[in-house]
C-alpha cells in the first residue's frame, strides 16, 4: 500500500469487495452453495493475501496497555484488534483509525449476515393438502411423495408446490420405500398388505395379498435390500417378500421380540446386516447373508423405542429413539466396547427420522419437538473423525415432525399438523 492512510484505506476496500465476489463466483463454478459466513471470512483473508498488507503493531511498554492482534489466531479466525494504545503501521504510516473503522464495518456486516441466517432457519415454503399428519416422505424422479393418516399418498411438484396425483390407499400410511431404479414406490401402514405404486403412472397395485399373514393389524416400517422387501409389524415379527419375482413371493420371517418389547418400529440395511429397532430400546443386528437371517448381536443403547436408522458404513450405524437421543454405534467393536461411541443430544422430544446427505458426512434429524437438526458427522470406514459430532444448524417448524427426506437442493419434513415444510439447502450449506 502506498500514499496517505486514507488512500491506503481506499485501496483496502475494493480488494475486500473483489475477494468476496471472487469467492462467490468460485462457489458457483464448483456448484457449491455460497455460505455467507464462509464467504465473508474468506474475503477478509483475501484482503491479507491479495493486498499483501505488511502490518506492524506498536504498543507502549506500559503495563496497562493491551496488545493488539491483526491476523489469523489459533482458532483460525481473522481478527482486527488494534492495540488500545500505540499504532498500526502500514508502510510506516499509522492506519489505526482506518482499521477501527473497517472493524466496525465488519461487525455491522456480520450482524446482517446473522439476521439472514436466522431467516434461513425458517421454512422457505409449506406444502398443504393432506387432511391428517404426514407420516412418511419419499423422493423419486424429481417428485416428492407423501404418505398420511388421511389414507392417501400424494405426489407433488415441489417447484409449483402443487399436488400432481392423489392416490387413495384405504389405510393410514406409516412408511414408504422407493426401489433403487426409482420405478416403484412401496406403501405400508395400518393394513396387513403392502401396495406397490408404479411411479410412471401413479397406479397402485396390491403387492402382498395374504402373503404376510397375521401382522397384528399393521406394518410399522418397510425397507428394501436387494430383491427383498423387509416388513416389520407391531406384533414383533419381521417378514421378507421377494419383490423381483412375478408374482412377489413370501421369502421368510423371524421373530425380533424381547420379553419386554411390543413391536419392531425401525429397520435399516447395509450389504450384509439388517438393523432392527425394538420398542424396548434394543438394537438388534441380523446377518442377512443367510435365509432366514440369524441374530448376531443385540445392543441395549436406548431406553425408549428405536425409531430410525442410517448406516454411515458397514461398521458404523446411527440410531434414533423416542428417548430424545441419537447414538452412533461401532459395530466392529466386541464385548463391552460394542456400544455407543457418540451420543447426539439436543432434541427436546422423540427423534423420529434420520437422513444422510450425499456427502455422507451431514446427518439430519427430525423430531417431535418441531425441529430439524443438522449435524457434522465426518468419518472413515472404521470410526468418527471427531469424537463428538457438532451441531451445525437447527431448522424450525410449528409442528411435531414424523418424516424427513433430503434432495440435493431441499430438506422436506412432514408434520402432524398436516403440512410439509420445505427448506432450501443453499440457504445454510457451508
Amino acid at each position: 500500500l502506498a500514499g496517505t492512510p486514507h488512500e491506503a484505506a481506499r485501496q483496502i476496500a475494493p480488494c475486500f469487495v473483489v475477494a468476496l465476489i471472487d469467492n462467490m463466483l468460485l462457489s458457483q463454478a464448483v456448484h457449491r452453495p455460497v455460505g455467507l459466513g464462509w464467504a465473508i471470512q474468506t474475503a477478509i483473508l483475501g484482503l491479507m493475501v491479495f493486498v499483501h498488507v505488511d502490518l506492524a503493531l506498536s504498543s507502549p511498554s506500559s503495563p496497562s496497555a493491551t496488545d493488539g492482534f491483526i491476523g489469523v489466531d489459533a482458532e483460525n479466525n481473522f481478527r482486527l484488534d488494534p492495540p488500545d494504545q500505540g499504532t498500526v503501521l502500514v508502510d510506516g504510516m499509522d492506519c489505526k483509525q482506518e482499521v477501527l473503522e473497517l472493524k466496525s464495518s465488519m461487525a455491522a456486516l456480520q450482524s446482517k449476515v446473522d439476521t439472514l441466517l436466522s431467516l434461513c432457519q425458517e421454512p422457505a415454503h409449506v406444502l398443504a393438502g393432506h387432511d391428517h399428519s404426514v407420516s412418511a416422505l419419499a423422493w423419486a424422479n424429481g417428485r416428492l411423495y407423501s404418505g398420511s393418516f388421511d389414507d392417501t399418498v400424494r405426489v407433488w411438484d415441489y417447484q409449483t408446490r402443487q399436488v400432481l396425483h392423489t392416490i387413495s390407499v384405504g389405510f393410514n400410511v406409516r412408511t414408504l420405500a422407493v426401489d433403487k431404479d426409482q420405478a416403484r414406490l412401496y406403501v405400508a401402514g395400518d393394513s396387513t398388505n403392502v401396495l406397490m405404486v408404479d411411479i410412471s403412472s401413479a397406479v397402485p397395485v396390491l403387492l402382498t395379498d395374504q402373503l404376510l399373514g397375521d401382522t397384528g393389524g399393521r406394518l410399522e416400517t418397510i425397507v428394501l435390500a436387494g430383491d427383498l422387501l423387509f416388513c416389520s409389524a407391531n406384533e414383533g415379527a419381521v417378514r421378507a417378500i421377494n419383490v423381483t419375482q412375478d408374482p412377489p413371493a413370501f421369502a421368510f420371517q423371524f421373530d425380533a421380540l424381547n420379553t419386554s418389547s411390543k413391536g419392531v418400529f425401525a429397520l435399516g440395511t447395509n450389504s450384509e446386516t439388517l438393523a432392527v429397532g425394538v420398542s424396548d430400546g434394543a438394537v438388534q443386528l441380523w446377518d442377512t447373508t443367510q435365509a432366514p437371517p440369524t441374530l448376531t448381536r443385540q445392543l441395549n443403547v436406548h431406553i425408549g423405542t428405536v425409531q430410525d436408522f442410517v448406516f454411515l458404513s458397514d461398521t458404523l450405524l446411527v440410531s434414533a429413539s423416542n428417548d430424545r437421543s441419537i447414538q452412533v454405534l461401532d459395530l466392529a467393536a466386541t464385548g463391552d466396547d460394542a456400544q455407543s461411541i457418540a451420543r447426539l443430544s439436543g432434541h427436546d422430544a422423540q427423534v423420529n427420522a434420520l437422513s444422510l446427505d450425499a456427502t455422507q458426512e451431514r446427518l439430519f434429524s427430525a423430531s417431535a419437538d418441531g425441529t430439524v437438526k443438522v449435524w457434522s458427522l465426518p468419518h472413515t470406514s472404521t470410526g468418527l473423525v471427531e469424537p463428538q459430532p457438532a451441531l451445525l444448524r437447527t431448522l424450525n417448524t410449528s409442528a411435531a415432525l414424523d418424516s424427513l427426506v433430503l434432495t440435493d437442493t431441499h430438506v422436506f419434513v412432514g408434520g402432524r399438523d398436516t403440512e410439509i415444510y420445505m427448506f432450501k439447502r443453499s440457504c445454510y450449506d457451508v
